[in-house]
């Protein structure tokens, strides 16, 4: 048994290892924590899928546009993102990147956020085991939950936002 955890726990350093190194590629540079993560693929929900053409890599550039049109959004935004989100604390969220094109072409990027990941249960071969989400490759949607979950919908083509969501107390 000790042997088994041993290679387990080999295996999971080698993998964190492997991430960090796949963290340093160039469509990544703009990563400046763990926090921030690149989805793109047909997993997300329909009502995103149904405007997406198609998926594309984000340069530094990109990041840096959408973070400014982001910081704008919540200064415009003030009295609805609670007392948790402002300009200083948005870093400190864990974030959902989707960049894609749109119907009319535009590029797009969807950024969902949330400051905490939850356990959720897996049922394993009848027994349900209690894991963080999956939040590197699958969305979190979470109702109500306050400011601590908010999304937006940044058009980078037109450089402004189209959409900017705090999630109510409930």
């Amino acid at each position: 048994m000790k042997i088994l955890l041993s290679i387990l726990l080999i295996g999971v350093i080698h993998l964190a290892q492997a991430q960090e190194s796949a963290d340093s590629s160039s469509t990544h540079q703009f990563r400046a924590s763990k926090k921030y993560t690149v989805i793109s693929d047909l997993s997300i929900p329909s009502w995103l899928k149904d405007s997406v053409v198609s998926f594309w890599s984000p340069t530094v550039e990109d990041y840096q546009l959408a973070e400014s049109i982001l910081m704008k959004a919540i200064r415009e935004n003030a009295s609805e993102c609670g007392n948790m989100l402002s300009q200083e604390t948005a870093s400190n969220y864990y974030r959902q990147y989707v960049f894609y094109r749109d119907v009319r072409g535009d590029s797009m990027v969807y950024i969902n956020a949330f400051c905490e990941i939850h356990q959720v249960p897996i049922d394993s071969a009848g027994t349900f085991i209690w894991r963080p989400q999956d939040w590197q490759h699958q969305l979190i949607r979470v109702n109500d939950g306050g400011d601590c979950y908010w999304s937006i919908l940044i058009n980078l083509t037109r450089k402004d936002y189209e959409q900017f969501n705090v999630n109510g107390m409930g």
